[in-house]
């Protein structure tokens, strides 16, 4: 996002702790991003780096849907739980007591860390594998953040990421555009931006994607519930911030329509990037 797009850090904390508790049965394209980011990370682990991660880093991690699954792949000495939320960061670590690891094992090999992806506080080279589903799309400063996560990285370290991109939820944007000309729709980079970034910065790119995921939903107003339900509706700085009549909310309803498919859904389309960065051991 652009460097005025969230409003702040405690706002954006704020979104997505209250819908901690609701997260996981509105993340549908979520659950479908991370799985597909696991496997892209977890097959090619051996072409990038033949030793497994000591250190890994969910960044971002949310309510840690994907926490079993990398813990499992990669068995790492010391796996980190990441987030903004404090929230979001209880409910991945009540996850834990369902992996069956021994007792002793959590607290000492899985740990939650409350922290900011532009302000990582890590100790240089210190972590081995970094991963990061649908998190990054929120930085301010998305250069900031990946040099962040460069430095945390050790030599040949790996940074693995999804993130939303320029095209996402096209849909709902034209429908609001047909309304009025205010920003009711988050903003996000395109796929090239990410790569010029990741080129400036020194990273190599091991991997990179582009894919659409395409939500099908009976009505419009069920994505909007979805949205605000993962905490992530509109949270740009420019978001209207009058309540939104239902006369108006109406229309966007109407336009949405036009969207309608011969199977009587309608579509949401997500533009997603995957990202496989090394960090090389001259940088």
């Amino acid at each position: 996002m652009s460097a005025s797009n969230v409003d702040s850090k405690v706002h954006l904390a704020s979104s997505f702790g209250r819908a901690a508790q609701s997260y996981d049965r509105s993340a549908h394209m979520q659950k479908i991003v991370g799985q597909e980011l696991c496997d892209k990370v977890c097959s090619s682990w051996g072409d990038v780096r033949l030793r497994p991660p000591s250190v890994l880093l969910d960044l971002g991690c949310g309510t840690g849907f994907f926490g079993e699954r990398l813990f499992s792949e990669f068995n790492p000495k010391q796996f980190v739980f990441g987030d903004i939320s404090a929230a979001m960061l209880q409910c991945a670590l009540s996850r834990v007591q369902g992996w069956g690891l021994e007792s002793d094992s959590v607290g000492s090999r899985v740990t939650g860390v409350q922290l900011d992806a532009e302000k990582l506080s890590l100790a240089p080279n210190s972590v081995d594998l970094v991963f990061s589903s649908l998190a990054l799309q929120w930085a301010q400063d998305l250069e900031g953040a990946l040099q962040q996560i460069m430095s945390a990285l050790s030599d040949n370290g790996v940074l693995a990421f999804s993130t939303l991109l320029d095209g996402t939820l096209v849909e709902l944007k034209t429908s609001w555009a047909s309304v009025d000309h205010r920003r009711h729709v988050n903003e996000f980079l395109r796929f090239d931006d990410h790569l010029q970034i990741a080129d400036m910065l020194g990273y190599s790119v091991e991997n990179a994607e582009c894919s659409d995921v395409i939500l099908s939903y009976d009505k419009p107003i069920q994505l909007m519930k979805d949205l605000k339900a993962i905490g992530a509706h509109n949270i740009s700085s420019a978001r209207p911030k009058s309540l939104m009549g239902k006369s108006k909310l109406s229309s966007v309803l109407a336009a949405y329509e036009g969207y309608r498919r011969d199977d009587g859904s309608v579509p949401a389309t997500y533009r997603v990037g995957y990202f496989i960065l090394r960090k090389t051991k001259n940088v």
